[in-house]
């Protein structure tokens, strides 16, 4: 069997799969694209970061973080307390309760069918 050589036109297929797929994972990127660029050309420096979070006036940026992450556990428990108490109670029928604590996607349910 002799060697066929290089087909072209497949060739330059897989080549644009290639590139499409590059550009897709961040691997390849353009300078001069909004869509395909570098992730260092999204990310401020150092000596910027001050400047740009004082103009972007987020109220919880301000607070300490220990305080912050107080609020959000205290805000986590009363829901956790609140989905638990309705999926004990049965208001949840999407989800089955077990008595041994697990929870889990109930069954789904077909139609009746019209008789």
């Amino acid at each position: 069997m002799e060697p066929t050589g290089l087909h072209a036109d497949r060739y330059e297929f897989w080549l644009y799969r290639q590139i499409r797929k590059r550009l897709k994972s961040g691997e390849l990127y353009l300078d001069d694209s909004l869509q395909h660029r570098s992730l260092t050309d999204e990310l401020v420096s150092l000596e910027e970061k001050a400047d740009v979070l004082s103009k972007m006036d987020i109220p919880w940026l301000r607070k300490p973080i220990h305080t912050q992450l107080d609020t959000l556990t205290s805000e986590l428990h009363t829901q956790w307390l609140a989905f638990n108490r309705e999926l004990s109670q049965g208001k949840l029928k999407h989800l089955d309760y077990e008595r041994n604590g697990m929870v889990r996607p109930a069954p789904p349910t077909s139609p009746k069918r019209a008789q």
